[in-house]
Parts: C-alpha cells; structure tokens; sequence
C-alpha cells in the first residue's frame, strides 16, 4: 500500500483541482452534467483524445500516454527520484486531459 500512496494522493489532488474548475471557472450556463462529462475528461488523460480520434490532439496524446508510464515508475521502484518522476509523468497525463478539455470545448 505504501507504494501508491504518491500515485494515490497526486490522483487525489488532481481530481480536487480539477473538481474546483469544473465549478469554479466553466461558464454558468454549462449543466451539471456538462460539468461532470468535462472532470471525466480531465481524469482520463488522453485517453478520450485517443477513442476520438482527433488529429489536433496527437502530440498531447503521445505525452500523455507517456506520463503515464512514468507514473508507474514509483510504485514499481518506489525512491525519491521516482516519486518525482512520477509526479512529473502524472503531470503530462493530467495535462493531456486539459489539452482536451481545451480542444473539446473549442470545437
């Protein structure tokens, strides 16, 4: 469990700051709903720039799959360069959801 706890508590403050601005700074017209689908896209990454196949996304999807394999470094080998490692690759897959969101509601 110790392994995660770096991995779990950037999950944790990720999906809080992500919450904040779904609340926070999306427009007041947007629904709840439009508010929930856009944190499930932060969350995911570049994971729904993959399963839509979007072309203008193809470099924040190549970081962000990516930074996911350097989030996984710390629970594998679990020392202070790989938590930061891991905080950096977290870093490219929240940004890639971001990127998304930006592309998303662009279009």
């Amino acid at each position: 469990m110790k392994r995660f706890a770096v991995t779990g508590s950037l999950f944790v403050v990720a999906g809080t700051l992500a919450a904040l601005f779904c609340v926070c700074e999306l427009p007041s017209a947007c629904s709840p709903v439009d508010r929930v689908r856009v944190w499930v896209v932060f969350m995911t990454g570049p994971m729904y720039a993959t399963l839509s196949d979007s072309p203008s996304l193809a470099g924040a999807e190549l970081f962000g799959w990516c930074g996911l394999l350097l989030g996984l470094s710390h629970p594998l080998r679990p020392t202070p360069w790989t938590g930061v490692l891991a905080a950096f690759g977290l870093f490219l897959w929240f940004s890639a959801g971001f990127l998304t969101v930006l592309v998303w509601t662009a279009v």
